[in-house]
């Protein structure tokens, strides 16, 4: 048998598995940046919630939020950033607890705290998928 055809196969397995690897890391999702863009629609939740003049909106725009923030959850986890998950987490007591608020100024002034949270967790997630990618 000739040399030649001796390494085909072995040169298209390695072409496959090297396309295979190539396909692989253009899926992988970077939840970083999933997260982040989560987080901006949580904070914008939270703007129009303290922006709205009745308890009702504030209270729907709140939960919104708060439905949000628990789907951004396992995102954060696949992050694995230490600092945005402290923040989140604080950013889910205070809307919880404007949720659960019996009047909108009280409302308000845990959406303030949910706000500068979310703010926080923002730019946590930005610094650190910062630094993840100058590692890389």
């Amino acid at each position: 048998m000739k040399a030649y055809l001796k390494i085909i196969p072995y040169m298209g397995i390695v072409l496959g598995l090297l396309g295979l690897l190539l396909l692989l890391s253009l899926t992988f999702p970077k939840y970083c940046q999933l997260a982040n863009n989560d987080f901006s629609t949580i904070g914008l939740q939270t703007k129009r919630a303290m922006e709205s003049h009745s308890f009702e909106m504030a209270r729907y725009h709140t939960f919104k939020a708060l439905s949000r923030l628990e789907k951004t959850k396992s995102k954060l986890l696949e992050c694995n950033c230490p600092a945005a998950l402290s923040s989140a987490k604080d950013t889910e007591v205070s809307l919880k607890a404007a949720a659960k608020s019996k009047s909108i100024d009280i409302s308000k002034k845990h959406l303030k705290t949910a706000l500068i949270n979310t703010a926080t967790t923002i730019a946590t997630l930005e610094e650190y998928a910062s630094l993840k990618e100058t590692k890389q």
